[in-house]
């Protein structure tokens, strides 16, 4: 590779793949280098799903809606970071570098995007190649959010970790379980003997997904003191892996209950295993009025709402804090509600801070193929006297019940087991059949029913052309315990929104803003909804600006903003920022019961003009224009 070659991609994130292009780029750094963003600073204190709302022990059974919350119940206790397991969240797309990698974005608006960043620690971009160099978006949209992001490197380990908290305070390096102790590629799918002299070489181990549960306890043990350095691989697409995969978060429960932190590989299955056609298992019910992009975050959603309470959340702390919730993408671009740009795009670069506690099963239904088909068979829409369509009340009432799993437990025996990829060493194969001796019995106990009804419900592993990322097999691959599989459907639910939902359509800047939906046919009741866990430290005043859009149909509708707050002496206070302007008298009880109601300054007022000369003067970025000729009121 030239130096011309760089020069005429100067601004495309490539990976390396030779010594001669390491010493090209050393010695020629590509100019976007200089738009790189630091790790913004986040609290250190963090917060355990599994606590908020006083969650039980969770299960897809009962799902959890973190979006709402009862404000005379809020007490979420906050943990040191360094006591808590970690997630990591390794990116693995068709070897990566698509729509991600061009520094000025292109127009692909429905490209994968990741924006669930207040749930993770880590973010790995990883490819096939000698040096993964993670393209720019990911690297800044993940250092706004407070998270690390590391890439794959193949080569060295104990040299190269001293080197590397030497230059960077805050590095992290993550050994993948692959190579062992001899020099010999044999994934080993835990820590053992085999691999633990890398374990302690580095800050940490990401093992194999075709793992056991007897693994992770063995692997929990081995890690001792630092079992929060022990990621427990998690893949997504399910290949040789216990529970199955996919929307099933059972080896998520396994790995959570040992204390081990989370490996996620491959989350991008959500777009990237997208299809309509019927047949597909990954097709999802009553989706005909959707299109691409709605039916990725209709997925999307699905997963990382069942993933959501074995996560910890990460909680800004910095002021001052600015966001309009765009994702990085959008079918047109605007400013202020201006439209600057009237087609499609889609930059990572641009992605703006993201709610972190948005999840909530709303307007999908997560079940058996069985269910899922039953009720899509079922009128449950239906027309009153005035011609206003509404839900069943059957339907109604069976909302929580069609969210249970009942899905039949369906053994596996569709593995890819080629024979020139599984040469597993006798060890191995002898250790195999030990964590396996239950399972293979009730392989034997499949009937020629039950397999027609697992390729009914059609899930496949062959290659399908999709990228070459989800097709490879391992050499030497240790396969774990199989026992048995669930398969679940999705389905959408016409007509019920998510609490916080994506916007495209419009936008104050960027290409999507926060829609806030009311209550809907099927939860009538009024919800507060959480924006953001945050930690926020004012010493002084407090400016807060805040812009909205009235919906359609909602006229008279507004918006209240609660801000629960400790004051000076450490007691509970709750700021509510009302959305409107009210008369003098209408004022009543601003300063009760731990209680303070802050009307929005009058425009004309001497307060107003100063608080606008200061943000002129002092935060210039932050100052937004009072005047709006879309429809937004500042």
């Amino acid at each position: 590779m030239s130096k011309q070659h760089w020069k005429g991609e100067e601004l495309t994130c490539k990976p390396l793949d030779t010594y001669e292009e390491i010493l090209l780029f050393l010695e020629n750094p590509p100019p976007w280098r200089t738009l790189c963003k630091e790790l913004t600073p986040h609290s250190k204190s963090m917060l355990k799903n599994i606590e908020i709302n006083k969650y039980k022990y969770p299960s897809l059974d009962s799902p959890e809606t973190f979006c709402h919350f009862d404000p005379e119940a809020e007490d979420v206790i906050r943990y040191d970071e360094k006591i808590l397991p970690k997630t990591l969240v390794c990116h693995d797309m068709a070897n990566g570098y698509h729509d991600d990698s061009y520094i000025d974005g292109t127009s692909h608006n429905e490209a994968y995007t990741f924006y669930n960043w207040a749930g993770i620690d880590i973010f790995c971009y990883f490819s096939h190649h000698l040096i993964t160099i993670p393209p720019l978006g990911w690297i800044n949209v993940g250092h706004a959010h407070g998270v690390k992001i590391i890439a794959s490197l193949l080569e060295f380990v104990k040299y190269f970790n001293v080197i590397l908290h030497q230059a960077i305070p805050h590095a992290v390096l993550i050994w993948y379980d692959s190579v062992t102790v001899q020099g010999t590629l044999n994934w080993q799918n835990g820590l053992n003997e085999k691999n633990k002299a890398f374990f302690d070489a580095c800050d940490g181990i990401f093992t194999n997904y075709s793992w056991s549960e007897r693994d992770v306890a063995k692997s929990a043990l081995v890690a001792g003191d630092r079992i929060a350095d022990l990621y427990i691989g998690i893949d997504v697409w399910g290949r040789n892996f216990f529970g199955g995969g996919e929307f099933n978060t059972q080896e998520v429960t396994l790995a959570h209950a040992h204390g081990c932190s989370l490996a996620i590989f491959a989350p991008a299955w959500t777009h990237e295993a997208m299809s309509r056609e019927k047949t597909e298992a990954n097709v999802v019910a009553m989706t005909e009025d959707l299109d691409d992009c709605q039916l990725f975050l209709l997925r999307d959603r699905a997963l990382w709402g069942s993933l959501w309470p074995f996560l910890n959340t990460r909680v800004p702390s910095a002021l001052p804090f600015k966001t309009s919730f765009c994702r990085g993408l959008g079918v047109k671009r605007r400013m202020y509600g201006e439209v600057l740009c009237n087609a499609p795009w889609y930059n990572l670069r641009h992605q703006q801070y993201q709610p972190n506690s948005a999840h909530g099963p709303h307007g999908y239904l997560l079940s058996s193929s069985e269910d899922i088909q039953k009720d899509r068979n079922t009128d449950y829409l239906y027309k009153d006297g005035k011609g206003i369509l509404r839900y069943r009340a059957s339907f109604q009432r069976s909302r929580q019940e069609l969210h249970s799993v009942n899905s039949k437990m369906i053994t596996d025996n569709n593995m890819i087991a080629d024979n020139e990829d599984n040469l597993n060493t006798n060890e191995n194969q002898k250790e195999n059949e030990e964590d396996q001796a239950e399972p293979q019995q009730s392989k034997r106990k499949d009937t020629a029913d039950d397999r027609e009804e697992e390729v009914e419900l059609g899930r496949s592993d062959q290659n399908d052309g999709r990228g070459r990322s989800m097709m490879q097999m391992s050499v030497n691959l240790k396969l774990g315990s199989k026992g048995t599989r669930q398969r679940f459907s999705l389905a959408c639910v016409p007509g019920e929104r998510e609490c916080l939902e994506v916007y495209q359509d419009d936008s104050f800047n960027g290409g999507s803003c926060l829609r806030i939906n009311p209550s809907d046919n099927l939860d009538h009741a009024h919800r507060h909804t959480r924006l953001f866990h945050c930690d926020f430290y004012c010493k002084d005043t407090l400016i807060v600006c805040v812009v909205t859009k009235k919906l359609s149909g909602f006229i008279e509708q507004f918006l209240n903003i609660e801000l629960f707050m400790k004051d000076a002496r450490n007691q509970d206070l709750k700021v509510i920022l009302i959305g409107r302007s009210l008369s003098q008298p209408e004022a009543v009880n601003e300063n009760s019961s731990g209680i303070v109601l802050v009307l929005p300054l009058e425009t004309t007022s001497q307060p107003f003009r100063e608080m606008q000369k200061y943000l002129l003067l002092n935060e210039s970025a932050f100052y937004v224009p009072l005047e709006n000729s879309f429809g937004w009121t500042v």
